[in-house]
């Protein structure tokens, strides 16, 4: 912005002028969670700043952070490894340039252990629905879409979770019917797109936030169910294999553009990946496709993995297997940049479900075993919204799912430690519960809704959630 006074600094066309330069302040600064309980001598997971209006310079807090963490001066992300425990205290962190700063307050408790951590009743959902998908919106909201109802029926209606109110309200429902065979991903601008479902949909459609309304947007390249998807650091979003109409599972991928609504195909995976394969986007902003069914309708599982690399649009193979093929597995990104990949089966469905676990490390682009599941070994049977939790403690929470067969839910969890190696029992929920979501909240709490108590048909749908907290 050009200012013009008359000051005596110079003369254009006759006229007394000075030029300053106005720095536009930062505003809104705020982070991915604000209330945050860590456990001592366990790395945090990166708690990111996010600020509008102009870019900061500089990040500064008070009072000082507890002894292990740090503030990036330059980006405002919070890292480290608590050293000391009972710790509890409210932080404001400062972000700043020439033209004006804009300030957010934190909330951190380090405990020694994890033994304070339970789940309490969260809210009764306007609908029983079970693999249905869920996703943390930047309103705070958690959007539950689609998925299957008691009766079986295939469901179009959406709702809301509201963490400050505790309360679900219907939202505007999809175009479409879509349970967890269909994709899910968060868009830089704040929307959601939602793609393909059951029976091979080509169709996508947008979720406004600011509306509450899905809107149609461009169809993909293919026809698929039971993708997988996730949102690149260009924005983009990625969707990898799935299955066809005849259940053919695929090795394609495309890449969704927001900026034009369209998607367009990418390079193809080496190998076809029809079901509950698992989608990780890594810190080098490559992502990392493991596991999935390959044949038929129930089909035979994986056990190879391979890399996606947006800057060639093409997949390489990870140089070994995981420890076991695997489908229905969590997965998620460990604050040291590697993957923990946990659980599921590793046969055909209805047979085998693991206990072991792999690490995938992108600086040796392998696998390595790590500990073991203690509890019950279990498949994160939802496609979507039902996997492993990273806490901000850096820990992960395995939470729900069954083991073999036709069997009943379970209402355990495990935690995941990465700076041992190893998992221990969780807190156990008030109902038992598979194909259901898992969402983390802004305060560090995990919101699991909806599912089924049973494994084989619709009838165990319930609409009560449970907060991990």
């Amino acid at each position: 912005m050009i200012f013009i006074s008359s000051v005596g600094c110079g003369k254009i066309d006759g006229s007394a002028v000075s030029v300053v330069s106005s720095v536009r302040a930062p505003s809104d600064l705020s982070y991915k969670w604000d209330t945050l309980t860590y456990t001592v001598n366990t790395q945090i997971a990166t708690n990111f700043a996010t600020t509008t209006g102009g870019t900061p310079s500089a990040y500064s807090i008070s009072p000082a952070l507890p002894s292990g963490l740090s503030l990036s001066a330059t980006t405002g992300a919070i890292t480290g490894t608590p050293t000391s425990a009972d710790v509890q205290d409210t932080y404001t962190v400062t972000a700043s340039n020439s033209g004006g700063s804009t300030s957010a307050s934190l909330t951190i408790t380090i405990n020694a252990d994890d033994s304070g951590r339970i789940f309490s009743a969260g809210c009764t959902m306007t609908t029983k629905r079970g693999y249905h998908i869920s996703i943390l919106l930047n309103t705070g909201k958690v959007l539950l879409a689609g998925g299957y109802d008691h009766a079986g029926t295939l469901l179009q209606s959406a709702e809301l979770f509201d963490p400050s109110t505790g309360t679900c309200t219907a939202t505007g429902s999809m175009n479409v019917g879509r349970g967890d065979s269909g994709v899910m991903a968060f868009l830089s601008n704040g929307k959601v797109l939602v793609a393909g479902g059951t029976g091979a949909l080509s169709s996508a459609e947008i979720y406004d936030p600011s509306t509450e309304q899905f809107t149609v947007t461009g169809t993909m390249a293919v026809g698929r169910q039971y993708a997988k998807a996730v949102t690149l650091e260009n924005g983009k979003v990625l969707v990898v294999g799935g299955k066809n109409a005849t259940n053919d599972p695929l090795v394609s991928a495309e890449l969704y553009d927001p900026a034009t609504g369209t998607f367009s195909l990418t390079g193809s995976m080496s190998s076809s990946r029809g079901s509950y394969h698992s989608i990780t986007l890594l810190q080098s902003g490559k992502v990392l496709v493991t596991g999935g069914s390959f044949a038929g309708a129930q089909g035979d599982i994986r056990g190879n993995a391979e890399i996606y690399d947006p800057s060639t649009a093409t997949f390489s193979a990870v140089s070994n297997n995981m420890s076991n093929a695997r489908n229905g597995h969590g997965a998620a990104l460990l604050p040291n940049g590697k993957v923990l990949l946990a659980g599921g089966r590793s046969l055909a469905w209805g047979a085998t479900t693991v206990t072991t676990a792999d690490l995938y490390d992108p600086a040796t682009n392998s696998f390595a075993a790590t500990g073991n599941i203690t509890g019950a070994a279990r498949s994160m049977s939802n496609n979507y919204g039902g996997d492993a939790v990273l806490l901000p403690n850096g820990k992960v929470l395995l939470v729900g799912s069954h083991q073999d067969g036709c069997t009943a839910s379970l209402n355990t969890s495990d935690l995941y430690n990465p700076t041992t190696g190893t998992f221990s029992a969780g807190p156990t929920m008030g109902t038992a519960r598979q194909v259901n979501g898992a969402t983390l909240l802004p305060d560090g709490n995990v919101f699991v809704s909806g599912g089924t108590t049973t494994q084989c048909g619709y009838g165990g749908m319930v609409n009560t959630t449970e907060l991990f907290q």
